[in-house]
Order: C-alpha cells, then structure tokens, then sequence
C-alpha cells in the first residue's frame, strides 16, 4: 500500500508541475525562449499537457484504488518518461544545464517508481 501511494503522489506532483511549469511560462510570454518554431512549441505544449493530464489521472486512480489504475499509471508514466526524455535533448542542445540536471533526476526517479510499482504488484 506504501508503494502505491507514493506511486500515486508522484503521478499527481508531476502531472501538475507539468502543468504549473508551463503556465508560468506562458504568462511571462517565455515560451519561445524554450521552442522557437511556433508551430513546433504549440504542439510541444499541447502534448505536455497531455501527458500532465495523463498523469493526474493516473495519481488520483492510484489513490482512490480504481480496478484499472495500474493499467493507467503505466500509461501515464510511459508518456512522462517520453516527455523527459524529450525534453533533456531540446534543453540540452540550448546549454540549459541545471534544467538538463532537473530532468535526469526525474527521468531516473520515474523510472525507478515505475519498476519498484511493477514490483510490488507481482
């Protein structure tokens, strides 16, 4: 039970940090520092939500025992590791490095939760 709900709390930070991350980032008109190419940005923006969606959901599935929530963790995790891992190459290439660090933190974390889920439920 311990696992699933720290499963469930990260699904939920991510899934709104994601979330938080772009907001502010929007609001301060920043974006295009992240992604120049406008067409490319809405659309990397639009999947991050996404898959913040995705994982929120997969947090409060957790979290409230739903029969299919590891069915939806895994899922939603799948498209936080793709996201991260996406992310540490465009932040990369631009030198952003403490940013780059922050990612491989949590791609190493998520990783790690995912298995140790898989784990516990076996």
């Amino acid at each position: 039970m311990l696992y699933e709900t720290i499963s469930g709390v990260y699904s939920l930070i991510v899934g709104i940090s994601i979330l938080i991350f772009w907001l502010v980032l929007i609001i301060l008109k920043k974006t295009n520092e992240c992604i120049e190419k406008p067409f490319e940005r809405t659309f990397h923006i639009l999947a991050e939500i996404i898959t913040a969606l995705f994982a929120i959901v997969g947090g409060i599935a957790i979290l409230t025992e739903q029969i299919w929530r590891f069915h939806y963790f895994f899922f939603a995790m799948g498209f936080v590791i793709y996201a991260i891992t996406n992310a540490i190459g465009i932040y990369g290439q631009k030198k952003f490095w403490i940013l780059v660090s922050f990612l491989m933190i949590a791609l190493v974390t998520t990783a790690s939760i995912v298995i140790s889920t898989i784990i516990k439920i076996n």
